[in-house]
């Protein structure tokens, strides 16, 4: 898999991770249209968390896009 710094430009579902915690990856789901805004709702223990801007969201690197989970 291939980790970037520059944040997703289409929706899908990626990795992120914290560039201090490499080893702990976190599955995202990028929503929007491609050319606005994009914002990230981050998958934690199975559940959804509230979404973010990603050009808000603390720096990281991210993997993708990925298949979506089950």
């Amino acid at each position: 898999m291939k980790w970037t710094t520059q944040n997703p430009t289409r929706p899908g579902w990626y990795f992120w991770r914290k560039a201090t915690i490499p080893e702990y990856p976190t599955m995202v789901r990028v929503q929007g249209e491609p050319g606005e805004d994009l914002y990230a709702i981050f998958r934690n223990d199975g559940s959804l968390c509230d979404g973010d801007l990603l050009r808000f969201l603390e720096a990281g690197q991210w993997a993708g896009p990925i298949l979506p989970p089950p």
